[in-house]
């Protein structure tokens, strides 16, 4: 056995040690578990809370199509919520737009958007695109060529992140941001946020 898979397996065995051996009966397993996701007082040193949650939403436009910073949308969000300690979900509920969490640096974010354009140009054939062929979800009054914003979004893949919070704010690293790529021509987007916790 290597040192490497052996480390390994004294961590599994550690985290594994609290754990009981056998599982409750088939019937005893849900209630216990959603028993658990109830929201209910947690009792500490600092004296009974309730689990609470907060919704809010925000309106954007990018200036460019490129990016639009949300940290500051983000950190606002938490703090009108109340929530200390728990997590915060951002959603973007469009089909060309991406919410990436990552350093917000100039040459960074040129070269990101430089091997986006060449991973999926602009002036190749996109199925969406064709009129002719093209039979599902139209409505004339919006409707544009934006197949290449498409593909880029679902290449990144990035309607949401959770971030966990901790003191009142978001555990992002020291150099990440929220920031919303606009992968269409500029408009009117969404955010939302959910933050939920103690």
């Amino acid at each position: 056995m290597s040192r490497e898979s052996e480390s390994r397996d004294l961590r599994l065995d550690r985290a594994l040690a609290g754990l009981p051996r056998e599982l409750p009966p088939e019937n005893d397993l849900w209630p216990g578990i959603a028993a658990q996701l109830e929201p209910r007082d947690v009792d500490d040193d600092r004296g009974p809370r309730d689990a609470q949650l907060h919704h809010g939403n925000q309106r954007l436009a990018a200036r460019d199509r490129l990016r639009v910073r949300l940290t500051e949308e983000l950190e606002r969000a938490i703090k009108d919520s109340g929530v200390t300690d728990g997590s915060v979900v951002a959603f973007c509920a469009h089909t060309t737009c991406a919410l990436i969490i990552n350093e917000w640096e100039d040459g960074a974010l040129e070269d990101f958007r430089g091997r986006m354009l060449r991973l999926v140009p602009d002036d190749l054939y996109y199925a969406h695109d064709d009129e002719v062929r093209r039979t599902q979800n139209l409505d004339e009054s919006h409707e544009r060529r934006n197949g290449p914003a498409h593909v880029k979004a679902m290449l990144l893949s990035a309607s949401s992140h959770a971030i966990p919070l901790a003191g009142g704010a978001a555990m992002l690293g020291r150099w990440q941001r929220l920031i919303l790529f606009e992968m269409d021509e500029p408009k009117a987007r969404q955010v939302v946020f959910h933050v939920f916790g103690e």
